[in-house]
């Protein structure tokens, strides 16, 4: 039984040596004994073959030796240099998508907008152009874009038109085609100017606003304060947003409306008077500015401040 065992098992599976149990040969001369001898040799040759299969059984069954776990310290190291990694990568990563989204800055061009001219403008012959002689208090100046601290503006006087530009004065003839005030010579070549409003012009060959009259401006200062008569407070008169105003006369409230007649006029009408009666104020302003510092018919009125 050893014998076969040992072919059947690898050499490196050990045996162990209590197996190997002597075997007793029975004497000749006794039966009895003989039957006692075999039954024991029967018996260690069972528990023997039990023992080698449960041996055998137990190698061929038993499991790898596992790896013993990482110290803290193992474990922590691991975790960072995991960590690292990761950072290493993302960082990567946002280069690389950075790089790839970088876009070449919007180039903004220098354009001159050409402005939207209503469909309906104002006939030049309708406009009221005011006068520019010596001591005038109805000059009509028109500055470029209502500046009035420029030396250079435009005199319209509806047969001619002034360019200044500081001491030097050019006059040209106009003529007026399809609401378009041209040079007569070129006939829109040197200027050709369409009027938006009574106050406001566009020249196309320059592409510049003119303004006489800064509308706006005009309005807040009028607006916001009581303009009060030199002779006394018993007569002041208040302009209103909406072109009512209040006028107080020794003690009497007179109730109105008023409008712009050009940059230097105010015309009025009383609710008290006929439907064509009116009468005006004509304005005046600070130096460069649209702040109006007086008004005046046949006495001068001042702000209340």
């Amino acid at each position: 039984i050893l014998s076969g065992i040992r072919q059947v098992l690898p050499a490196a599976v050990p045996i162990p040596v209590l197996l190997e149990v002597p075997m007793e040969v029975p004497e000749e001369n006794s039966d009895r004994e003989e039957e006692k001898v075999m039954k024991r040799n029967r018996v260690y040759t069972i528990t023997g073959a039990v023992l080698v299969l449960a041996l055998c059984f137990g190698g061929c069954g038993s499991k790898a030796p596992e790896k013993p776990a990482a110290s803290a310290a193992e474990s922590k190291t691991q975790e960072s240099s995991v960590t690292s990694q990761a950072a290493q990568s993302s960082a990567i990563e946002e280069k690389q998508s950075s790089e790839t989204q970088i876009t070449e800055p919007e180039t903004s061009e220098v354009q001159t907008q050409q402005p939207t001219i209503p469909d309906v403008v104002v006939d030049p012959a309708e406009i009221k152009w005011g006068y520019e002689a010596t001591g005038s208090d109805d000059t009509q100046h028109w500055y470029c874009n209502g500046d009035r601290s420029l030396t250079s503006y435009l005199f319209f006087d509806g047969d001619y038109v002034t360019k200044v530009e500081g001491e030097q004065r050019e006059q040209y003839d106009v003529d007026i085609v399809n609401r378009h005030m041209v040079d007569w010579d070129t006939k829109g070549q040197v200027f050709d100017f369409v009027f938006t409003d009574m106050f406001t012009c566009y020249d196309y060959v320059s592409g510049l606003w003119f303004m006489r009259m800064d509308v706006d401006a005009v309005m807040q200062s009028l607006t916001s304060a009581r303009f009060v008569c030199e002779a006394g407070e018993q007569w002041n008169i208040k302009f209103n947003n909406d072109y009512t105003f209040d006028y107080e006369f020794d003690g009497e409230n007179i109730t109105g409306n008023w409008w712009f007649d050009n940059a230097r006029t105010i015309s009025y009408h009383m609710d008290k008077w006929d439907e064509n009666e009116s009468a005006w104020f004509t304005m005046e302003y600070e130096d460069g500015g649209w702040e109006v510092v007086s008004i005046k018919d046949t006495d001068y009125f001042f702000p209340e401040r």
